[in-house]
């Protein structure tokens, strides 16, 4: 839990100092009307910014990225969870850390207001989840192995509205189930 702190504050004070790039102006601009689809994006990445803007009743560059940030987080939580799955605690933290310490995915995955950093964290928490949901190892009731698999369709749907090239994450599993 240290290194996701620390990665937050490192996070949340690049965001505040740091000035708007030409995209993210772009989405922050004309995320201001709501609208179902933009010029070529999906709309989760375009409302996050002016819905963080109304809720706090405040236009900073620092509440524009407060959503870039928090789903930078959930991306550190699910690969190292993940790696938790699959491989054990070394390669959990190896994983976390090296995607800390990547710029594109410390900036772009996690600070800039941009809509690959709502699709990392939602694949990487779809992914995480089905991990979990195959794993024999876990005692899961019926319900609560249902409950999971809505949670996974939710984190999908979340997907959907990030980038239209997440249609391949279902598609990706569809072909596991199938092999």
């Amino acid at each position: 839990y240290h290194l996701l702190i620390v990665f937050i504050i490192s996070r949340l004070i690049f965001a505040s100092v740091l000035p708007l790039g030409v995209d993210e102006a772009y989405q922050v601009t004309i995320g201001r009307e709501f609208d179902w689809s933009y010029y070529d994006h999906p709309p989760l990445s375009f409302w996050l910014p002016r819905f963080f803007a109304n809720f706090f009743g405040l236009e900073s560059i620092l509440i524009y990225r407060l959503p870039s940030v928090i789903f930078g987080s959930i991306s550190l939580y699910a690969l190292y969870g993940i790696g938790m799955q699959i491989c054990g605690e070394d390669t959990a933290f190896w994983s976390a850390l090296l995607y800390c310490i990547s710029p594109f995915f410390f900036f772009s995955g996690g600070v800039f207001v941009l809509p690959d950093v709502i699709l990392n964290a939602s694949v990487c928490m779809t992914l995480l989840l089905f991990l979990r949901s195959q794993d024999l190892k876990l005692q899961e009731t019926k319900s609560s192995y249902y409950l999971r698999l809505v949670i996974i369709g939710i984190w999908l749907a979340i997907s959907f509205l990030s980038k239209y090239h997440s249609i391949l994450v279902p598609a990706a599993l569809l072909i596991y189930f199938l092999s």
